[in-house]
């Protein structure tokens, strides 16, 4: 994180996007201010409400269907906490800032890998679970590599074809992960 602020400062006399930012920013009232404030803390209380609510009512579905806590994680907590990330980078994809939904994308996962497991295991030791979890690291590796050539290729685009594989190799992962315990 000092890196990437550190970077921001450094490029900030050079960057056109910041600087329009900024004189976009002078040239914004006061009130106007107050009210975007308002409408990010008012979305990001419903972003965080709504995925807490979806998260408790899926584990309470998934504990009725007697599913393992595992395959919970995997999947239903990862969408529901993932929702956010995904309508961020929505957004911000529809409206032609692909720097702010990559940055997004990569930023969370970097943090949650390393602050928020650092912080945990910190805490506590964190143990690898027994049923899967050295497969589940196996296959984060995997599509890691995958992304990576699919990043630097067509251009620097991860193309509709390559998404398409991306959606394909997350469904099946989590259908092998349900079926196989």
């Amino acid at each position: 994180m000092f890196y990437t602020i550190g970077d921001v400062i450094r490029k900030r006399k050079t960057d056109l996007l910041l600087q329009q930012a900024e004189e976009l920013s002078e040239r914004k009232s006061f009130r106007k201010i107050l009210y975007n404030l308002f409408l990010f803390i008012a979305g990001l209380a419903l972003l965080v409400s709504g995925g807490k609510i979806s998260v408790e009512a899926a584990v309470s579905i998934a504990g009725l269907l007697n599913i393992p806590r595992v395959i919970i994680g995997l999947t239903i907590v990862a969408v529901g906490t993932s929702l956010p990330e995904l309508v961020t980078s929505v957004i911000a994809t529809l409206k032609g800032q692909t720097d702010m939904a990559i940055g997004n994308v990569v930023g969370s996962n970097i943090f949650n890998l390393l602050f928020i497991n650092g912080i945990c295991a910190t805490v506590k030791p964190i143990p690898v679970p027994e049923a899967g979890g050295g497969q589940d690291l196996f296959m984060m590796i995997f599509l890691s590599l995958f992304l990576l050539p699919a990043c630097i290729t067509n251009k620097r685009k991860i193309v509709r074809w390559e998404g398409a594989v991306l959606l394909i190799f997350y469904l099946g992962f989590s259908v092998w992960r349900i079926y196989s315990g």
